[in-house]
Parts: structure tokens; C-alpha cells; sequence
């Protein structure tokens, strides 16, 4: 919550100001009495009963001694070498409602900046509404993105996300997607992004890139995925402590801080959540830990700290029959072995920014160490005590250098590099009623992700934008092991793989039609690596070395924006070449492995719109995207659609907020509608899960808390209000229509277990107490 007010104004010189004017209440629209306002160099002035004041200085601005208000004047338009500022009424706004403005200009700023300076289809989230009011997992917002699809097992289980069509080959997990937070590498070297390091209550903001992004992030050519944490510059402490309660178990409990003095400013976050699942064997547990430090010299300078340590159970997937009998049971061999993953995971990092003149630089450097028990498989084909333990770390930096041009064209030159790498060492023992038995195998694995890319912008203000970037990345890996269980006994392995090195271009061009609307286009060519689960082949307890996937995208669209409202829609042509796919053939029994396959084609159409209505006691939000996607195979199984993808989707959302108090108290709901069309969920497309329709509904209400005293200055009795927190309470229910569906597709499941049931209707209640020191 927005907490102190400035209005700025530019000045020639120091030449003394005379400030004469009166603050009105933009609610109640009467005067605000006893406020004392004051400029940059001390001198003050309290408002009386007419809300009046006088006030003759120097000082560049001004601000007001209580925090609670926030000033909103759309209609002051200060003259530079202006020496009376007299704008008669300027009209003040209660911070919480504030909040609201800001969020809607906020939008509107990211849009047209978006618009101006990309060719490639973005999506900019904060935390205004989009994020799930439950916190379980990001679920709800990823899929409020068109061409983004986010699957989980259980609240808060297994999660992987798709972004147009990519997670055809990751059974689990989050692959073929990089991911950063706040410039800092998420992703292993192998294409893993541990997305449940974040403690997702403590993010400010998302940016969703979508397609491949070769030549600047190197390998996973689903797309780009950038969290940021809060940033705060005010010189006081906020607390947020909350918790959720729900079905099937649910609850979380969280306590975040930040802070800020002079140029330092701190935060941290702790979360526990935990669910028994709706399903048998679903269960969930994590533990999160997050801290940063941030310190504005000359230059900018963070360092984050981050724990995870968490589990889940792992109930195995459900044929079409075994749904209708009983969607909540388990495999028996699962309940049986407790078939389950337990993690930890510890990262710190460091980033550093800094700009002068015409040019910036940006570096940033992060080290973890992992250990992850039973990993793999968990039928009885697949069964096995196993145990992943790893470290590794990484940088990137970036240099940029601006030239002005003259007549509003800019030109700006990127140059950067990243390289990530990784010590892996596994094993794997026999697995009997749970109990671990003799050694099956031991791998080590050894993995250099590394990106170096020159990227070359041209610019004119509000007309186009031009670039071109080329890159080279590859990721070389060495496996090497012992496989007790082969015949001969004892059979070392030694095996390199992917080290091809190849170059990706990218070309991409905005031109401005006219006020409100951009045309833009794309090409970029890209690669995936294979991950160290995907060359790992159980038909032979052995390494099967695969190469990477290449693509090729071709991607049109038209974007616009006015006044509250603002729309995208692209579409897009991709080739992939190479890819990583399951195997269609079952050995003696035992289950698929992955192999390179010819590839497929991937056509699509995505659209979005947004429009912001916003009054003093009412603010609107209606939102709408879809995908319109066209998957097949390129030459085997020529024209069967791609499994695990949907032919259309649909999603829709409704925010109210009602300012109902002139202390801004507010309550207000969000309506979320998400459609899928039906999927095919093997590679012959003989299984199909029906379409589904599901919404999901929050409801909240947050009472801001004040401070009151009493003085008397000559103008009578007067009463301040300073803001010290507020008490918010929110309750909801996810499938609110009680629909029957499956959010993580086994796709080509073995012996047709492609379901994981999601939940029937549940709910679920919170509160969060949020107060300034």
C-alpha cells in the first residue's frame, strides 16, 4: 500500500515558491483540515478548516506529514519557471485507494511501453488481481495468459507449465522454459526451473515471454519467464502476516517484512503450506525462506537468499475406468511403496546495476546446492529408492550502450553472455513394500549451459522500433556411472553429449499505425536441451544420449491501447525439428523412453484484452484471452494432433473493488472462467479428455486501521490520521461449477493412466494483518 505523498515539481534555479492552494477529500469532497504539508527544504504549513494553506520557500516539492494520504492531481500542469503555483482545489486521495489508480496507470504504462519497445508477444502481471487469492500456486494467473497453460497435481503438488504447447515432453516438472527472478537464473544447465523455490505470497510482479528467445536466453525455446520481487523506498517497516485454511487439508500460514532506510532497503518472507490432497497419496508440504538485501549507491546492489525444503506425495495416474469407480484413489503401488519426492534446496545471489551517461550494465551471479530423494518412476516397472543430490551456479551480464540520434531515434547495442553449471550425482537402490534394497546403479552427471548474444535496437519515439540479435548457447553434459544390475555386472558408462554448437538469429520490427495502435512482427530461430530425466533410458537402466531440439518461429500481431482499454492478438507459425518426445514402443514390458523424433509443426492464434473502469468508490477490471492452437506431428503419425494440447482455450475474468469508506475500507471479488477444449492424450489420438469449464471466485474485504491525535495550532481542535495497516480477511471457492477434470495429463501414459484428478468444488477462508512501524 501506497504510504507517503510527494507532488514534484520542476524548478529553474532557487528561486522562492509561493504556495497557495486547497486540499480537498477526492470522496467526501470536503476539506482536509490540520494537515501539515511541507517542501524539500523544511519549510511547513498546516491546512485549516477550509483545508487552506500558504506556504513561501524554495524547496523542489512538496509532501505531506501524514502518511495516510496520497495526492492525485490529473489536471495540475506546473509551469517550469512558474513563482506562484496556485492550482486553486488539488484533490487528495486516502492511500489504500490510491492503490487502486496506481495499479490502472501502472497497466496502462506497462502496455504502451511494452508496445513501443517489443516485437515478441509479452505479458506484464503484478500483483493487482491476477495472482490467486489462495496463494497455494501461481495456477490462476499463469492460466489468465493466452498460450499459457500451468498443470498441477494437487494444490500446491507436481506443477509444469506449458507454454504454447511445450510441455508435450516433461511428464513433471517445469522444463523447456527459463526462468529468472529479479535477473538472477532459476534454470538448472539441463532446462529444470525449480519454481517451487518461491514463496509466490512475496511476488510483485510477472512478465511472460512467449516463443523462442534464443539468441538472449539461450536453451528452452517454450519461452521466458521473469518474477520480481517487491522493491520499496519509503523510510519505515511493513508487515504482512496472513494464513489460509481450506478443504482437503489446506493451510498455509506466512509472515513477510520490508523495510527501507536511506539508501538500504531489506525484506523477507517465511511460508509453511501444507494439504493432506484430495486424492490418496496427494499429500503436499513446503517450507519456503526468503531474504534480500538492496543497497542504492552509485549503483545498484541485491543479494537474495533462498530455502526451500518441501515434499509430496505421488498417487500415479488413473485410467478413464478408474476415474468413473473413484477419482481419489491412488495406484495400489503407490499407497503401498508411499511413493513420494522430498526436496531441499538452498540458492544465494547477487545482482548489480548500474547507469551513467548513455550506457548500463547488469551482472548477476547466484550458487545452490539441492538434494532430492526418489526422483524418478513410481510404478512397479519403474520402481527404485533413488536419490539426486547436485550443486551448481551461474552468471549473466549485459552491457548496453545508447546513442541519441537526434529527431526522436535512438539506437541502442546489447551485448551479453551467460553460463550456468552443475554437479549432479545419483543412484538408485531396489524397491520392495517401501523398504530400500541393493544398489541398482550410480551416475554422476556433469552439465555447462553457457549464451553469448549481441542484440542491436533502432528506435523512434511513438512511431517504430526495429532489432536484430544473434547468439550461439549450447549445453554440453558428461554422464558417467556403473550399472550393477547389467549383464556383464559392473558396466562402466562414459558417455558426452550435446556438445553441437549452432547460431540463432532473431529479427523483429513495431511500426505504430496511428495513436492507439502497433503492428509487429518476428522471426527467431531457438533450441531446447534435453534434461538429464529425459537420457536417462529405464528400458536399459542406462544413459541414452540425445540431442538437442531446434525451432523455428514466425510469429504477426497487432497490438493496441486507449484510454482504459488495451488489446494484443498475434499469430504465429513454428517448426520443431529434432524433438524430444516419448517413444511409442514398450519393451519386454518395461516403460517408454525418450528419443528424437522428426518433429511437428505448431500453428496458432492468441488474443487478449483488458479494460480498467475506475471511479472514486468503484473499480472494474474485465479481462479476456484465448488460443486458438493447431499442433501436429511433422511426418510420423502425419497430421494426428499433438497430445496433451487442446485445440482451443478460453479464460475470463471479473475484479470489483468498492471503496465503501472515506478511509478507503474496501471489499470487492474476483470471477475467474477458464475453458479448455477437449485434449488428445496419446500420439495415435485414439484417448480424448472432454472439454471442461471451470471457475473459480474470491471474495475479500480490507479495513484500513489509523492512528488518531489531537492538537490545537490556533485553528481550533484538529484531528490527524495516520495510516498504520489494515486487516483484510478474503474467502472463495475453486470450481465453483463442480466440474470433473484432469489438470496434469500423463500424456501417453502406459496402460491408458493418462487422469490425475483435480478436486470437486472446495473452499477455502484467510486473513492477513498488514501494519507500519
Amino acid at each position: 500500500m501506497l504510504c507517503c505523498s510527494f507532488l514534484g515539481i520542476s524548478l529553474i534555479g532557487n528561486t522562492q515558491i509561493k504556495w497557495e492552494n486547497y486540499l480537498i477529500d477526492a470522496i467526501t469532497q470536503k476539506p482536509i483540515v490540520g494537515l501539515e504539508v511541507s517542501d524539500f527544504r523544511g519549510n511547513t504549513a498546516v491546512t485549516n478548516k477550509e483545508g487552506y494553506f500558504k506556504l513561501v520557500g524554495d524547496g523542489l516539492g512538496l509532501k505531506f506529514s501524514d502518511l495516510g494520504y496520497f495526492m492525485y492531481c490529473p489536471n495540475c500542469v506546473p509551469t517550469a519557471d512558474s513563482t506562484n503555483i496556485n492550482w486553486k482545489n488539488w484533490y487528495v486521495y486516502p492511500a489504500g485507494f490510491y492503490t487502486l489508480k496506481a495499479i490502472q496507470i501502472g497497466q496502462n504504462e506497462n502496455v504502451r511501453s511494452e508496445l513501443q519497445t517489443t516485437s515478441t508477444s509479452k505479458v506484464i502481471l503484478g500483483n493487482e488481481g491476477r495472482f490467486s487469492f489462495d496463494g497455494a500456486s501461481l495456477q490462476s494467473a499463469f492460466n489468465s495468459i493466452a498460450g499459457v497453460q500451468y498443470d498441477t497435481r494437487g494444490y500446491g503438488g507436481s506443477s509444469r507449465i506449458s507454454i504454447r504447447g511445450s510441455f508435450i515432453r516433461s511428464p513433471f516438472a517445469v522444463r523447456n522454459v527459463k526462468m529468472y527472478l529479479d535477473g538472477i537464473t532459476l534454470t538448472n544447465p539441463d532446462g529444470q526451473s525449480p519454481i517451487e523455490m518461491l514463496d509466490l505470497s512475496f511476488l510483485s510482479q510477472m512478465e511472460v515471454t512467449k516463443g523462442p528467445a534464443g539468441p538472449q536466453f539461450g536453451s528452452g525455446h517454450g519461452g521466458v519467464i521473469q518474477l520480481a520481487l517487491p522493491a520499496i523506498s519509503r523510510n519505515y517497516i511493513q508487515v504482512t502476516s496472513g494464513g489460509d485454511v481450506g478443504d482437503f487439508g489446506y493451510r498455509k500460514g506466512y509472515i513477510n517484512a520490508q523495510g527501507s532506510y536511506e539508501k538500504l532497503s531489506y525484506g523477507f518472507s517465511v511460508n509453511s503450506q501444507t494439504t493432506g490432497g484430495y486424492r490418496q497419496q496427494e499429500w503436499n508440504y513446503r517450507e519456503n525462506i526468503l531474504g534480500y538485501l538492496n543497497w542504492r549507491g552509485k549503483a545498484n546492489h541485491k543479494f537474495i537468499f533462498l530455502h526451500y525444503r518441501g515434499g509430496w506425495g505421488l498417487p500415479g495416474a488413473l485410467t478413464d475406468s478408474q476415474v468413473n469407480a473413484n477419482p481419489t484413489q491412488a495406484v495400489p503401488f503407490a499407497i503401498e511403496n508411499n511413493t513420494s519426492v522430498y526436496k531441499w534446496r538452498d540458492m544465494i545471489g547477487y545482482t548489480l546495476n548500474k547507469k551513467w551517461k548513455n550506457q548500463s550494465i547488469q551482472f548477476s551471479a547466484n550458487a545452490y546446492s539441492s538434494d532430492k530423494w526418489n526422483a524418478y518412476g513410481t510404478n512397479a516397472n519403474t520402481s527404485g529408492d533413488k536419490n539426486e543430490m547436485s550443486y551448481g551456479g551461474g552468471m549473466r551480464f549485459i552491457h548496453a550502450l545508447i546513442f541519441d540520434l537526434g529527431k526522436n531515434i535512438s539506437l541502442q547495442n546489447q551485448i551479453g553472455a551467460e553460463s550456468q553449471f552443475e554437479y549432479l550425482d545419483f543412484y538408485e537402490n531396489t524397491l520392495s513394500n517401501g523398504v530400500s534394497g541393493e544398489t541398482k546403479f550410480v551416475f554422476e552427471s556433469y552439465a555447462l549451459n553457457w549464451n553469448v548474444f549481441n542484440q542491436l535496437s533502432l528506435m523512434k519515439k511513438d512511431q517504430w522500433y526495429v532489432h536484430g540479435a544473434i547468439g550461439t548457447n549450447a549445453t554440453p553434459t558428461v554422464l558417467s556411472g556403473t550399472n550393477f544390475i547389467a549383464d556383464p555386472p559392473f558396466q562402466d558408462l562414459d558417455s558426452r553429449t550435446n556438445y553441437e554448437l549452432k547460431i540463432y538469429p532473431r529479427l523483429g520490427a513495431a511500426y505504430q499505425l496511428n495513436k492507439h495502435f502497433f503492428a509487429t512482427g518476428n522471426w527467431t530461430k531457438g533450441n531446447s536441451a534435453p534434461s538429464l530425466f529425459e537420457q536417462f533410458d529405464y528400458n536399459t537402466n542406462s544413459i541414452n544420449a540425445l540431442a538437442s531440439e531446434y525451432s523455428n518461429s514466425v510469429e504477426m500481431g497487432l497490438k493496441g491501447s486507449w484510454q482504459d482499454f488495451q488489446f494484443t492478438t498475434a499469430v504465429y507459425s513454428q517448426e520443431v525439428s529434432n524433438a524430444i518426445a516419448v517413444a511409442d514402443t514398450v519393451i519386454d514390458g518395461l516403460p517408454r523412453s525418450f528419443v528424437n523424433s522428426n518433429g511437428w509443426n505448431q500453428r496458432g492464434l492468441e488474443w487478449q484484452a483488458n479494460y480498467a473502469y475506475q471511479t472514486e468508490h468503484l473499480g472494474l477490471n474485465i479481462w479476456t484471452n484465448g488460443t486458438w492452437m493447431a499442433f501436429e506431428y511433422a511426418t510420423v503419425a502425419q497430421g494426428k494432433r499433438l497430445p496433451g494440447v487442446p485445440l482451443c482455450q478460453l479464460n475470463n475474468g471479473l475484479s470489483v473493488d468498492w471503496i465503501f469508506d472515506r478511509y478507503a475500507a474496501k471489499t470487492g471479488f474476483q470471477l475467474v472462467h477458464q475453458w479448455s477444449d477437449k485434449t488428445p492424450l496419446n500420439n495415435q489420438n485414439t484417448q480424448w479428455a472432454a472439454a471442461r469449464n471451470v471457475v473459480n471466485l474470491d471474495w475479500f474485504l480490507n479495513l484500513p486501521v489509523y492512528r488518531k491525535t489531537h492538537e490545537s495550532e490556533g485553528l481550533g481542535e484538529i484531528v490527524h490520521r495516520r495510516l498504520m495497516g489494515s486487516i483484510g480477511i478474503h474467502l472463495g471457492s475453486n470450481n465453483l461449477t463442480n466440474t470433473v477434470y484432469t489438470s496434469f495429463y500423463q500424456v501417453n501414459g502406459f496402460g491408458g493412466r493418462y487422469f490425475n484428478p483435480m478436486p470437486f468444488r472446495n473452499y477455502y477462508v484467510g486473513l492477513a494483518i498488514h501494519f507500519m512501524l
